[in-house]
């Protein structure tokens, strides 16, 4: 006698039946992020809920572009790591791991100007996730304090990840979208030239020389930069990724095995280079489809 199996159809879990919404962390111009909690194991996480119109499909885009970069570099300990995606209606909602202790914007506003050596740490973290992104031939594009979380204070050091990449794209062409926080932007992005990689590098320098004295340079130039009280290494540091000229800028890997942080280079490079091949099967190469660049255009606002 012929028999038949009945199967049922599979339904996906949505966003609130796998995960309890709590406390809002912070909102913006992208949406919101609250914290919240997997139910049936207690896990934390933050989810980053961004609603879309009907008519939007350019930042659908780019909600799907930062989930495919967020793929790509799966496994790096200092990059933020994506959870869970959830698309539902017109809202999108990023599931990633909870940094607890904010983010190092906020920290260094909270704090006296940062040591040296604590610094180092941050720097040293902060260049091997921008190597490995650039590695994986993506570029950042609004690297800050802001979107820098810090996962886990130890005394005096702090373990920072890089995160939000909603302006992330691949660099299989030169770029020429004008994005991200103006006073963070190499001068060829607010020049509205072409650019690449080295885009990151000045933003990361940015961001070190505000640790290091809590002032800013001056919207793409370093004529007013103040290095006082800083040692000669630092300064030297800070000028290899604040150099005008893209080309003149030292690259994430150089930087590693600056004179500054010369104390753990051969560790570093070990890291950086041979850390992850070995787990090269949890990271999902970078293609055109997982950024999509289709749509790559000048935006109309900074």
């Amino acid at each position: 006698m012929k028999t038949t199996t009945k199967f049922e159809t599979f339904k996906p879990l949505s966003l609130t039946e796998t995960y309890e919404l709590g406390a809002l962390l912070g909102s913006g111009a992208f949406g919101n992020v609250r914290a919240a909690t997997r139910i049936g194991t207690q896990n934390r996480v933050a989810v980053k809920q961004i609603v879309r119109g009907a008519e939007e499909t350019a930042k659908l885009m780019n909600i799907r572009r930062e989930v495919g970069a967020l793929k790509a570099l799966r496994g790096h300990p200092n990059i933020s790591q994506l959870v869970d995606y959830f698309e539902e209606g017109d809202t999108a909602s990023l599931v990633m791991n909870l940094a607890e202790h904010g983010n190092l914007y906020d920290f260094a506003c909270k704090h006296k100007i940062m040591s040296e050596d604590v610094v180092k740490q941050v720097a040293r973290q902060l260049l091997q996730a921008v190597a490995y992104c650039h590695e994986k031939n993506i570029v950042h594009r609004d690297i800050k304090p802001d979107n820098i979380l810090i996962s886990d204070i130890d005394g005096t050091k702090l373990t920072v990840e890089l995160a939000d990449f909603g302006l992330a794209t691949d660099t299989i062409h030169p770029l020429k979208r004008t994005c991200g926080t103006p006073i963070y932007m190499a001068p060829e992005m607010l020049e509205f030239a072409m650019y690449g990689k080295a885009v990151d590098i000045w933003s990361l320098g940015a961001t070190i020389y505000f640790l290091l004295t809590k002032q800013l340079p001056q919207y793409g130039s370093v004529s007013k930069l103040c290095f006082d009280h800083l040692s000669v290494e630092a300064k030297q540091f800070i000028l290899k990724m604040l150099q005008v000229d893209p080309a003149k800028r030292s690259s994430a890997m150089e930087l590693l095995c600056d004179p500054w942080l010369t104390s753990q280079c051969e560790l570093l490079i070990v890291k950086a280079t041979n850390n992850f091949e070995k787990n090269e099967s949890m990271t999902k190469s970078l293609t055109k489809s997982d950024l999509d660049m289709k749509n790559e255009a000048d935006c109309s606002e900074l």
